[in-house]
């Protein structure tokens, strides 16, 4: 239904702009994380159990399988340009950073990291997670848009542990 409900909101924004004549460009995001994004996402849930609650050893789903994540502030320097962009209209872009694809494993460990922990990390399998690695191809991005991520994940997990670290303290 995930992949459904994507489909359908693409083909909606396409068949508006058609039936307009607005030039429309499509945007898909990959992994996008930062500040203020929800508790329900793996890097601030990772820093929630590995920072506060301690948990010994940080237990790690589908540890093995790689993921590329993308900081905020690229995916909305990408989203600007495919809206000022005139040969945009009409595409449809990956944005996300492929530069710094990492397994979940190792992300497990710049967090614990950042958290002043070096506990072990206990890998389990998940119990629906059948892609092993999700990087995406952002190369029409690049060509058409001029987008090249700029906040490295070690600099973007900086800034979003800091926010989650006040938040999370608040919280309590």
């Amino acid at each position: 239904s995930y992949a459904g409900s994507k489909i359908f909101g693409e083909l909606a924004v396409a068949h508006y702009g058609a039936q307009h004549a607005k030039p429309v460009a499509i945007v898909r995001y990959h992994n996008v994380y930062g500040p203020r994004m929800g508790t329900q996402h793996v890097i601030p849930e990772l820093y929630y159990r590995a920072a506060f609650e301690r948990e010994d050893p940080l237990v790690v789903y589908s540890p093995d399988h790689s993921r590329a994540f993308c900081y905020v502030d690229d995916a909305v320097t990408a989203t600007i340009a495919a809206t000022r962009r005139p040969e945009a209209a009409g595409g449809i872009f990956n944005i996300g950073n492929a530069s710094e694809e990492i397994t979940i494993r190792d992300l497990a460990s710049k967090i614990l990291t950042v958290s002043g922990r070096a506990d072990v990390i206990e890998g389990r399998t998940a119990a629906n997670d059948p892609v092993q690695r999700r990087c995406p191809d952002v190369s029409r991005a690049e060509q058409v848009l001029g987008y090249t991520p700029n906040v490295a994940l070690d600099e973007g997990l900086r800034l979003t542990l800091a926010w989650y670290e006040d938040y999370y303290r608040s919280a309590r």
